[in-house]
């Protein structure tokens, strides 16, 4: 099957090496728009009568198509006519898979935001683009330095996102799209990634920050400005302190 995950030999920039597990990302395309159970205009975000079009803009922020993130990357990405914008989110956390949760996974989930959110909240939207093994059984620990950690993960990444930027890279992949009733459209799909879900640890490590839970850390978060010394100020009766 198409669908089976590749194992994937990697080596890493501390010298060591890691299994990553990867999906191809062309056959997740594939299965995704010739799935007629959810791939239909009512599940779409997509104008079925013209889907390389702009979104319409009434002014108001609504679903994950509107705003400037959209139009900006449709502008920078799409030069052709039949060139069409393919977001995804992803969703990227520790997933146990023994019986006491102390061996793990990184498991990497992939949603196309071509679905409205009706869609994106069912199962079937999403799928499963690749996992890495966890750090904490990599060989040589109490030499395993934070700055290679970091970037040993990335290696990883990048593994399970290589499929992806080859395609963006190389110009994009050539689909046929059915809406039904409202025909077919030949166009060229560019994807690219739109936002990450994941919790604070797992954002700051691909944000690259150091993570930590010293006082002397200018912000409890990656994008939080409060030091941990004012962790518990409520602000109740006074302006707030957070600037985000």
């Amino acid at each position: 099957s198409i669908m089976k995950p590749k194992l994937c030999p990697t080596a890493l920039s501390s010298g060591r090496t890691s299994n990553v597990v990867v999906f191809s990302m062309k056959a997740i395309i594939l299965r995704m728009v010739t799935n007629k159970s959810i791939f239909h205009p009512g599940n779409l975000l997509l104008d079925p009568t013209n889907p390389c079009g702009y979104p319409p803009d009434d002014g108001y922020y609504g679903d994950v198509n509107s705003g400037k993130w959209y139009t900006n990357a449709k502008r920078n990405k799409c030069s052709l006519k039949n060139h069409i914008l393919m977001p995804f989110c992803h969703f990227i956390d520790g997933l146990s898979v023994n019986k006491y949760g102390k061996l793990s996974v990184e498991a990497v989930l992939s949603c196309c935001l071509w679905f409205n959110r009706k869609a994106r909240n069912r199962s079937s939207s999403w799928w499963v683009h690749g996992f890495i093994e966890d750090q904490k059984l990599f060989r040589d620990q109490k030499n395993y330095v934070r700055n290679e950690r970091l970037q040993d993960y990335h290696d990883m990444m990048a593994k399970i996102f290589e499929e992806m930027k080859h395609i963006r890279d190389s110009g994009g992949i050539k689909l046929t799209l059915d809406f039904g009733t409202y025909g077919t459209h030949e166009v060229i799909a560019i994807p690219v990634i739109q936002y990450i879900i994941g919790d604070c640890k797992g954002n700051d490590t691909l944000c690259g920050r150091k993570g930590g839970h010293s006082l002397g850390m200018k912000g409890l978060c990656r994008d939080c400005n409060i030091t941990p010394d004012d962790g518990d100020n409520t602000c109740i009766g006074g302006p707030l302190i957070c600037k985000y």
